[in-house]
């Protein structure tokens, strides 16, 4: 019985590293999707471009003349 009880407590132990792990993985993930998100409209109707996008542009601008 007492390995059974270890055992389970084993899995438990790796069920929270697992979840701990998702987790962190999701808010990554989301952190991402919010940098690479092309374009975000704001409450007041702008269009904002990502800052990538923006610095791409400058970054043309700057080398074609």
């Amino acid at each position: 019985m007492d390995e059974l009880r270890e055992e389970a407590d084993r899995m438990q132990a790796e069920l929270a590293l697992a979840e701990r792990d998702w987790k962190e993985w999701a808010i990554a993930r989301s952190r991402v999707g919010e940098v690479l998100d092309p374009v975000k409209a704001s409450s007041s109707g702008r269009t904002w471009v990502h800052s990538a996008s923006v610095m791409s542009e400058g970054y043309r601008r700057t080398r074609s003349g």
